[in-house]
């Protein structure tokens, strides 16, 4: 066969071959990894501790110097020595002759010995402040166990790592023990990606929940997971070893030293470093750092100042740098600028005392009504703040918010400048509130007229000196209450609609003696001044009142009894056996 009919056959050969034929070479498919894999692949590819790691985890604990005689052993610096008498520094001689330091003596949360539980010595190798311990007052050194938690931070191939440990520390079978880590976090961050793996402080095995982000939602943002939250009661916060780390990253311009103290995690705040740098780098450099502190513990993404889904800088703070350093980087202060139209700063420094005032919206409503500045009013108040009661604004802005309720209602003319801020304001609103307060007045007694014409038929009624009178308004209620001095003026609504009656027992007509409340012709309570509980002139031996009045009240009660009956002029007709004891007296 020729070579050209080998090509022929060849490639109806190819041709015939059926699509599903799997005897040709087949891609290969990666197989994907479970989060257990992934979990494991992260761990091994963590960097591991270096010496300078290990040194500053170990000063995370109380350093100690234990001594037996004229041997010692320091745990800040892993020395032991046996110290010689003639060639001793200050510090070793220090050591040698300084007494035990106890631990603290804790009663009731009270350190009972402060003073020597607080003694320090400082070691003759490393210059560390530490407890000089007496091994023979130690005992099995029990007491001195410790725990620590803490972050080793470190840029690794490219990437910035975190590195989470439980640490503990026990002098039990040591005197110079090495720190017990416990890895229970590995986290890894690069721009645009973050990944971790965490376990439970009581899982002895390697950490193997796993999870990544690779975008980050900033109205609900999902930050990678502490590596502490099943540890609560420690507390939240941790160590962290390395920040210096982070100035070799990919974040060295986000100001990571500084911003760290403003989150509750600086865990999370590296994972919104991996998705949102330059905007982290901005609010650090603008000093809005609590907005990164609000968007990551409160999930609050401050709208009104910032646009976290923003592309450009310009785009993303709605509030120049400029106008922030002018309000202080107040955020109350920038979003009043926003919400009242970008008015100069005198204007919304001036909102924001209204603001803060009890009556802020009927204020600015008025501000509004009126067209008058906030500025121009925050100035009226302090003006007439010292004619006030207390001198403050917030006192004065009630005053003058009662001043226009007052003259809206008997019909000033409020589009005048002078009638909208009076100069003395105190005396305008004295003068306008008691106008308004005779009209109220008037209408209340014109509606309470029918009742007060039928309770004076009802019950007034004069014998023996004595003389019972009928309220003409609420006025003379409340004026009883505070004369006799009881509760009376509470009764004042239930009066005037029909609910109670309340009746005067008096011997002169102005001078209030004793209260009466009425239920039809029965007598429902009877009280004098300070419902007897006092003595007073009038009852200097604490009478009861139906006790006291009782002749009166037996001719008062019959009277009513019998129908409240009335001759031609008005005047009481008295049932007939009162009748007849009277013409006797006579």
């Amino acid at each position: 066969m020729s070579a050209c009919g080998q090509r022929e056959g060849q490639i109806s050969t190819a041709a015939g071959r059926p699509r599903n034929d799997t005897s040709g070479k087949r891609k290969s498919v990666k197989k994907e990894m479970t989060m257990q894999e992934k979990a494991e692949a992260l761990c091994k590819k963590a960097p591991p501790l270096r010496e300078n790691d290990e040194i500053e985890l170990n000063k995370l604990f109380q350093a100690y110097i234990f001594r037996s005689g004229k041997e010692i052993w320091t745990t800040c610096c892993n020395r032991h020595k046996v110290l010689n008498v003639k060639d001793l520094t200050n510090e070793e001689y220090y050591v040698l002759h300084e007494r035990n330091v106890p631990e603290p003596d804790v009663h009731w949360g009270v350190v009972r010995n402060k003073a020597e539980a607080e003694r320090r010595v400082t070691c003759p190798y490393c210059g560390a402040e530490a407890k000089l311990k007496e091994i023979r007052y130690s005992g099995k050194r029990k007491n001195l166990w410790a725990y620590r938690r803490a972050v080793v931070l470190r840029q690794w191939r490219g990437s910035l790592w975190a590195l989470a440990f439980d640490l503990h520390k026990s002098y039990e079978r040591s005197l110079r023990p090495p720190v017990t880590k416990n890895l229970l976090g590995v986290y890894r961050f690069r721009e645009g990606f973050a990944e971790g793996t965490t376990k439970a402080w009581f899982d002895g095995g390697p950490p193997r929940n796993y999870s990544a982000r690779d975008s980050m939602n900033y109205s609900r943002p999902r930050p990678l997971q502490s590596p502490f939250t099943c540890c609560a009661e420690w507390g939240k916060v941790y160590a962290l070893i390395g920040t210096e780390e982070v100035g070799r990253s990919a974040f060295r311009w986000c100001g990571f030293e500084e911003m760290k103290y403003k989150v509750d995690d600086p865990i999370e705040l590296l994972t919104l470093c991996c998705f949102a740098p330059r905007k982290v780098e901005m609010l650090w450099k603008a000093g809005l750092g609590w907005a990164v502190s609000d968007l990551l513990d409160d999930h609050v993404q401050n709208y009104h100042i910032i646009n976290w889904n923003a592309d450009t800088p310009k785009a993303f703070l709605k509030v120049t740098p400029a106008k922030l350093r002018e309000f202080d980087m107040n955020r109350d202060l920038c979003k009043l600028w926003l919400r009242l139209g970008k008015p100069p700063a005198e204007e919304v420094y001036a909102a924001k005392r209204i603001l803060d005032s009890a009556f802020a919206p009927e204020l600015f409503r008025r501000c509004r009504e009126f067209g008058i500045k906030y500025s121009r009013l925050v100035r009226y108040m302090e003006g007439q703040g010292a004619s006030v009661k207390n001198g403050t604004l917030g006192a004065a802005a009630g005053i003058w918010k009662d001043y226009l309720d007052a003259a809206e209602h008997i019909g000033l003319d409020l589009t005048n400048p002078l009638v909208q801020m009076p100069k003395d304001l105190n005396a305008k609103h004295d003068e306008t509130c008691a106008t308004w307060a005779k009209i109220q007045d008037t209408a209340k007694w014109e509606k309470y007229r029918k009742r007060f014409e039928f309770l004076q038929k009802r019950y007034a009624f004069s014998y023996d000196g004595l003389t019972v009178s009928v309220p003409t308004g609420a006025e003379d209620i409340k004026r009883e209450g505070e004369c006799l001095h009881h509760c009376v003026g509470g009764y004042v609504e239930r009066h005037l609609n029909g609910a109670t009656t309340i009746l005067f027992l008096r011997r002169d007509e102005n001078v209030p003696m004793v209260t009466i409340e009425m239920d039809g012709a029965k007598i429902r309570q009877i009280h004098g001044w300070d419902d007897e509980r006092s003595a007073c002139e009038e009852n200097p031996e604490r009478t009861r009142c139906e006790e006291l009045y009782a002749d009166f009240l037996t001719v008062w009660l019959a009277w009513l009894k019998s129908g409240s009956k009335r001759d031609k002029q008005g005047d009481p007709i008295l049932p007939r056996k009162y009748q007849q004891q009277e013409a006797k007296t006579a």
